[in-house]
């Protein structure tokens, strides 16, 4: 058997030296089958026969014997193979020649075709008797053998009637009524697996021999059958049944091949049973092994749809996005290594890698059917089925961008919200201060954070993880259309969403792929890109310098906020930081250095970050100017030293070695049993190891590679370093010891000790030196106290020990929030016991009480130490409380010494430069405000004085970046201040002795304070002013002075006394502080009038700020209605309102302007960097916001008023231009459309004042306004009836500036002043339907003179959404949109509208057509009045709305119960689902929109008066 099996082996891979023995192999293997099968007297040797049969299926590989081409041994081998099959052997018990017989038949069917058509009913009924088999090896051949057979006769049958017109009907009657019986009465899933993969089969005969109603029957019987075997059942799916699902889907993908039209019902049914087998997989994974059909089949069921695109697209999408959901909804798996593991599972396992329950399935069961779905086309399974490699590529194409697609609508739709506990923080009754603490005011942005709903961020989690492993394995050049649109849709997430990781992991993910196809280089002609993919005929330039912009913004903004965040969140951020590419990384290096930094001290534990930084620090010296990274080597290479010390350390010892003692026996031979002391796994010990080896070198070959000149920075040492070593701690010794021996006593000091004592238990990485020396330190502490305690004041007073805690205290802080437990559990009781002992002190500042709050201070306002700064501010309040307690009443009313000392400090933080202690001081006030606020003495000596500083170091914060916290932090503090002050106005409005007063207050009265706080109204500090306008309008009602209850009394009662120069000073003077007005646009009411003129830059930032300062002043007032603008602006008095002319300055000399034509019309000659650049815009832009809001406020309130206040040159041109310009061009006139912020506030800003323009702008000023709309929409650019059709395929214009610009035409529609300045007559009313036929042309393009569906990139698609709005807020005629859906066009020779177009049309804007139909009451009745002509599209249609509504949460509240209602009163137009004649489609059409309707439970309708009851019933 062997001999014989070879040589058929030999001949199937070495033809060319088996070809002269050929003719006598095949004529050996057919006379030996013979003489076995024939022979009479000689017993039957199973053994020669299964041989012959196996060296036959290798040979026919090579040399085929066709019974077509005549063949001469076919006949023979067939009848063979035929009788091996159909008899019975005797004493045969392993089935290896039936086995061997069938598996021939199943390789090489095609070439006995003829045989098998002829011979169909004897083969079929055994190899069916064999498919049912016991022997599972024999079962698994019957089938493969059967499914062979079967695809043949059926192609046989489809030849004949194609090349000789005959058809054999009787065995096409004969498997279909077989194929039939087996459903309807066999309940095993076996038999139906036969009968279902046979109709697959016999699809395309059916076509031919019958017609297409009857393939529709066809697959309608078959999705029956299988919902009820795979949908209909509660129980999980066993083993078996999901071993036969594949198949299933692979003979309905034969069906649908045939199927001319595509039914919903018939859509619907696939899409569930798909979903089904991706449910599925992970159990067909373990259980069976043959998870390779699960991507077979899915792959075949897209694929045979490739003729029909629309149909391929809605189902890959629904598909694709079902699929993601249930692979990201398991239990998230805890990554190896990660810095976010529980700190208990990395002690349990030494090596860091946690096993999970392999009987759980988790995101990764699934991988590997994602892969392969996006692998397929270099699967050569798939060759056999005749499609192009093309096809294969837009295929591959579409499943990729729909998984982008859908792993965007997933983060869209996961509720993420999260709220912070404070239940838990509100009902602690601890003995700890640390649990008294208010999580809102903790310095950790994480602290108290609860998730709204968890499941969502278990789904979120899975899809973070997901993403990584699937975007970063395959196709990294398709992501190239999607960088864009992904990274601007994850940051305006990330940006609502700060505090979620998984956000800048996702970034993380696009940045390594833009790495990985040199996206941000220079395109270069010598480079080509490898992927044997189609690359996309798109021009990337324009998107390239979008996401430069956008990326290059959002490096910064996360640079920032390293300082503020911990763990898991901190890591996800560097790493994001680290995966920029250099070319961002060029504008930003000085925050890239200290990411770097960061990322080197915890990659000590953490060695993936240590890598990305170490890479990230390569590439810099590699791409960037060398000048740019050599300031700054003397910072980043001493932290590389530290990996080096340790690979030393680690050389020199034995740490890593596995010790192993033997144990031999005494007596019986030489056999050791080994004993193992410590338990490790060798294998991973090694990876291990070798990392840090190569990770090493690595660090070498970088340093080496820098030159001599920078390794010195290596070892370098700073002055502060080395003082710290060399400098003793005091010079004079304090800790006198007698040592208790018996013969003797000597004395030693301890105090040389406590230097090295302290340094062992800060930084040893030795755990048992590291606790021996917190255990010393703590007994020394105590040792100290203790003395201090006995020693009389005078001795205190010679010889204090405060330069010792000086040292110590910082320390002891330290060591209270340790990772060690052992520490933590020592200090943090010890440092909360000295503070309630140094609040003892009876002198004002106390040298050791000074000493400790210096510490504390020192600690709460630590740059990167989060959890030192928890409990720091755990402590201050700690002081704050004792210092109350050991403290009488009237010593409190009369000087509380340490609540004194404490706001001392607290002042000089809150006025300090920087940012750091500023943002100190306003956590320290946070933390003491629930203590401060009860204390009635405090509260009255310190409140006023508290406001001012607060609102002066909220002033010095405007220059501070957003994300440091320092404004949110101190805007907190006020918030606090303003309860306290509205809770203790009472008090507050009488004067008092003791009570402190500010300078700038006249008295200590809440009178003062809303005075003073007017005058700050007007501070050239954004959010100092709103501030203060808000605390302004809290405190009025509540001060007794002038007797008013809202500030709008008040204010008036002020014009009338002061005159309306009160508030112009005050609004107009920059910060007016008394007297006469020195700074401000009342002085330098143009740009000209201020400063030197040395420096146009800082000048016009400067002028910028003045101007939105009193801007904000009169929105402020004119839209709270505080003050009528004819009596602000009274006449005699408007000539020294400034604002009028600065506006008009700014509106006509600078808006239009860049910084360059700023600086040549100052003549300053400056050199502008693009920081400078973007600075200058983003003030300028905000300026112009201000005077839109200025206007909007104004004109909706007092639009009479506006002749009579507003000078005519006000409105000029030049107003109306910049306005226009802000609506239709952002970006030309300096506004950053890559900031967050300005996508989606802008356009809200735009809508109100267009608005409030069309109803209250004076009729003069609106003709003028309307002229200039329509030259605007003119000039070449912006005229949109012009520019169109818009192609969406190809890349002559930049399609995000015209989304832009579409989104002004929109805008201006919404306000109503579009379609007047439109031409009269066609314009106005054919520019909707010419935007409609733009975007139903774009999605085909013509290839070779034919139509076919266009591969629409992410830009494109939302460039034909905002034209489809657009379109629809215009009053879109139904007709052309009917014409669109359903076709044909009013003139064929200009459009092809086929079926194919309109099918490709609605799938690609399904929502937005969606959203047209239910918002046009007329076209739901419309649709479906189409049923009796087009009845598949129409019901498509129909159930996709239903459906729409159905999955969007807010679209369903809005029109849900509008559209279904519709659809009730028009329920006749439905009768032809439920009549006798309607097919089983039909039905499902019924029942489906029933369940529908009956989900809105709109019991109205079921009742006799209701309208749509006779429809309905």
């Amino acid at each position: 058997m062997g001999v014989l099996h070879i040589l058929g082996v030999l001949a199937e891979f070495f033809p060319e030296n088996m070809m002269i023995y050929s003719s006598k192999l095949i004529s050996i293997y057919v006379n030996e089958i013979k003489m076995q099968m024939k022979s009479q007297s000689k017993k039957l040797d199973y053994l020669v026969l299964t041989g012959c049969l196996r060296g036959l299926n290798c040979y026919l590989v090579t040399f085929t014997q066709s019974a077509e081409e005549g063949a001469e041994y076919s006949w023979d081998i067939y009848n063979c193979v035929k009788q091996c099959i159909t008899q019975q052997f005797s004493e045969q018990k392993r089935y290896d020649v039936p086995k061997a017989a069938m598996a021939l038949i199943a390789k090489h069917a095609p070439q006995f075709n003829l045989y098998l058509i002829d011979d169909y009913k004897v083969m079929y009924e055994r190899l069916k008797m064999w498919s049912r088999h016991y022997n599972r090896e024999a079962k698994h051949a019957g089938y493969l053998a059967l499914e062979s057979v079967l695809r043949q006769i059926s192609e046989m049958l489809v030849q004949r009637v194609k090349v000789s017109k005959q058809k054999d009907g009787a065995i096409f009657s004969y498997f279909i009524q077989e194929f039939r019986s087996i459903i309807d009465t066999s309940n095993n899933s076996k038999d139906l697996s036969i009968a279902i993969r046979g109709y697959g089969y016999f699809a395309a005969p059916c076509k031919l021999f019958l017609s297409q109603d009857d393939v529709k029957f066809m697959f309608g019987e078959m999705v029956q059958r299988s919902e009820q075997l795979y949908l209909m059942e509660a129980t999980e799916l066993a083993g078996e049944k999901v071993l036969h699902l594949p198949s299933f889907l692979e003979a309905l993908a034969s069906i649908v091949k045939e199927l001319d039209v595509m039914p919903e019902s018939f859509l619907s049914s696939l899409e569930k049973l798909v979903v089904v087998m991706f449910e599925s997989y992970p159990l067909l994974r373990k259980n069976t092994s043959l998870d390779y059909l699960a991507h077979k089949a899915i792959i075949k069921v897209f694929m045979a749809l490739t003729d029909k695109p629309a149909i391929q697209q809605t189902l890959i999408s629904r598909i694709v996005y079902q699929g993601i959901l249930r692979t990201c909804s398991h239990p998230v798996v805890m990554e190896s290594g990660s810095v976010s593991a529980p700190a208990a599972a990395a002690e349990n396992d030494s090596e860091g890698i946690q096993e999970r329950d392999p009987r759980k399935i988790v995101y990764k069961d699934y991988m590997d059917l994602w892969l392969n779905l996006l692998d397929f086309a270099r699967a050569k399974e798939f060759n056999a089925l005749g499609f192009s490699l093309a096809s294969k590529r837009v295929l591959t194409q579409r499943i990729y961008d729909e998984v982008v697609t859908s792993i965007l609508k997933i983060c869209s739709k996961l509720d993420l919200s999260t709220t912070k506990d404070s239940e838990q923080t509100a009902t602690s009754q601890g003995g700890t201060i640390a649990s008294e603490i208010d999580g809102a005011t903790s310095s950790d942005p994480l602290c108290g954070l609860q998730a709204s709903r968890p499941k969502d961020f278990v789904v979120f989690f899975n899809l973070v993880d997901f993403t990584r492993d699937l975007l970063l394995e395959k196709h990294k050049p398709l992501f190239k259309r999607w960088v864009y649109t992904y990274g601007h849709d994850i940051i305006v997430m990330a940006t609502s969403n700060p505090h979620i990781s998984g956000f800048y992991k996702l970034l993380t993910v696009c940045m390594k792929i833009c790495d990985g196809i040199n996206f941000f280089r220079e395109p270069n002609a010598a480079d080509e890109m490898k992927s044997d993919l189609e690359e996309m005929d798109v021009d990337m330039s324009t998107d390239v310098q979008n996401c430069l912009t956008l990326f290059t913004k959002f490096c910064k903004e996360v640079t920032e906020r390293l300082k503020t965040y911990k763990g898991d969140l901190l890591v996800s951020y560097l790493q994001l930081v680290l995966s920029f590419p250099y070319q961002i990384v060029e504008g930003n290096i000085t925050g890239m250095v200290t990411a770097v930094q960061l990322s080197l001290k915890i990659g000590l534990s953490y060695l993936p970050l240590a890598k990305a930084a170490l890479k990230s620090l390569e590439s810099w010296s590699a791409h960037l100017p060398p000048a740019l990274l050599q300031m700054h080597y003397k910072a980043i290479l001493p932290c590389l030293d530290d990996y080096l010390k340790t690979a030393a350390t680690d050389a020199d010892g034995t740490a890593n070695q596995t010790v192993i003692l033997t144990a031999g026996s005494s007596n019986r031979g030489r056999k050791k049993i080994p004993i193992k002391l410590l338990k490790q796994s060798s294998r991973n010990r090694d990876i291990k190891a070798d990392d840090n080896d190569s990770l090493v070198l690595r660090i070498l070959h970088f340093v080496g590679s820098l030159g001599g000149a920078n390794n010195a920075s290596l070892v370098s040492c700073t002055a502060a370093e080395v003082a710290n070593i060399a400098v003793a701690w005091d010079t004079e010794k304090h800790l006198k010891f007698t040592i208790p021996f018996v013969d003797m006593k000597p004395v030693i000091y301890l105090d040389p000790f406590l230097p090295h004592v302290a340094e062992l238990a800060v930084s040893s990485s030795d755990r048992q030196t590291k606790v021996a020396a917190c255990e010393l330190l703590h007994a020394l502490v105590l040792y100290m106290l203790g003395s201090g305690a006995q020693q009389p004041e005078s001795h205190q007073a010679k010889h204090p020990m405060d330069r010792l805690y000086r040292k110590l205290f910082p320390v002891l802080l330290k060591l209270s929030c340790d990772v060690e437990p052992v520490a933590k559990q020592l200090f943090h009781p010890l440092i909360m016991q000295m503070i309630h002992w140094f609040t003892r002190n009876v002198k004002f500042e106390s040298p050791e009480t000074v000493a400790l709050l210096d510490a504390i201070m020192d600690g709460i306002v630590h740059p990167t130490d989060t959890s030192l700064r928890d409990v720091s501010a755990s402590c201050v309040r700690e002081f704050l409380v004792w210092s109350i307690k050991q403290i009488s009443p009237q010593q409190q009313e009369k000087s509380p010494l340490n609540t004194k000392s404490l706001l001392k400090r607290v002042y000089s933080l809150a006025l300090h430069p920087s940012p750091s202690r500023r943002l100190g001081a306003s956590l320290t006030f946070n933390h003491v405000y629930s203590v401060f606020r009860e204390e009635e003495a405090l509260v009255d000596m310190f409140i006023l004085e508290l406001l001012v500083t607060f609102v002066d170091s909220l002033a010095l914060a405007h220059a501070d970046d957003q994300s440091l916290g320092t404004q949110e932090q101190c805007v907190q503090a006020l918030g606090h201040i303003e309860k306290i002050l509205v809770k203790k106005a009472m008090i507050l409005n009488k004067e008092k002795k003791g009570r402190r007063i500010p300078k700038a207050f006249a008295s200590a009265t809440l009178h003062a304070a809303a005075s003073w706080l007017l005058r700050q109204c007007g501070r050239p500090q954004a959010q100092c002013r709103r501030t203060c306008m808000h605390l302004f309008g809290r405190l009025v009602p509540h001060q007794t002075k002038l007797r008013c209850k809202t500030a709008a009394d008040y204010m008036n009662m002020l014009v009338v006394a002061e005159g309306p120069g009160y508030f112009l000073a005050r609004f107009e003077g920059g910060g007016y502080s008394g007297g006469v007005c020195q700074s401000g646009i009342a002085v330098a009411p143009t740009l000209p009038s201020l400063g030197d003129g040395q420096s146009g830059l800082r000048d016009s930032l400067q002028w910028f700020e003045l101007l939105l300062a009193a801007l904000d002043c009169y929105t402020w007032v004119f839209s709270e209605g505080f003050i009528e603008p004819a009596k602000l602006f009274a006449v005699g008095s408007s000539g020294s309102a400034k604002v009028f002319v600065a506006m008009d300055y700014f509106i006509t000399q600078l808006a239009a302007k860049d910084i360059t034509g700023m600086a040549a019309y100052r003549s300053s000659g400056e050199f502008f960097s693009p920081r400078d650049r973007e600075e200058y815009n983003r003030s300028k832009c905000t300026v112009i916001v201000r005077i839109m809001d200025f206007l909007a406020a104004f004109l909706s309130r007092y639009s009479d008023q506006a002749d009579a206040v507003i000078p005519m040159s006000f409105w000029s041109r030049e107003l109306w231009d910049m306005i226009l310009l802000t609506v239709l061009d952002p970006s030309c006139i300096g506004f950053n459309m890559a900031d967050v912020e300005v996508i989606t506030k802008l356009p809200q800003q735009l809508k109100l004042l267009l608005s409030t323009l069309s109803h209250h702008l004076p009729a003069s000023q609106k003709h003028d306004l309307q002229k200039c709309i329509i030259f605007m929409l003119g000039t070449t650019g912006r005229n949109i009836p012009a520019m169109l059709p818009l192609s969406l395929t190809k890349a002559d214009r930049e399609m995000l500036h015209l989304s832009y610009l579409i989104d002004g035409y929109k805008l201006l529609h919404q306000a109503g002043l579009l379609l007047p300045a439109l031409p009269e007559g066609g314009a106005a009313v054919q520019l909707p339907s010419q935007l409609l036929m733009s975007v139903y042309n774009g999605c085909e393009k013509c290839v070779q003179d034919c139509m076919s569906a266009a591969a629409l990139t992410p830009s494109a698609k939302q460039l034909g959404s905002r034209q489809l709005e657009l379109a629809l807020a215009m009053n879109i005629q139904e007709d052309s949109l009917l014409l669109c859906l359903f076709g044909p066009p009013g003139d064929p020779s200009t459009v092809s509208m086929t079926s194919a177009a309109c099918d490709l049309f609605y799938a690609t804007f399904q929502a937005e057509i969606n959203n047209c139909l239910v918002v046009v009451a007329t076209l739901i009745p419309r649709v479906m009045q189409k049923i009796s002509s087009q009845e598949t599209r129409a019901l498509n249609i129909l159930v996709e709305l239903l459906n729409h509504i159905s999955r969007e949460n807010n679209f369903k509240k809005k029109h849900g119960t509008t559209t279904v209602n519709t659809v009730l009163r028009h329920w006749t137009l439905l009768s032809c689902l439920w009549s006798a004649t309607a097919a089983a489609d039909q039905k499902k059409y019924g029942h489906y929109t029933s369940t529908q309707a009956a989900a809105y439970r709109l019991y109205g309708c079921y009742q006799q008066q209701a309208p749509c009851f006779p429809e309905c019933f």
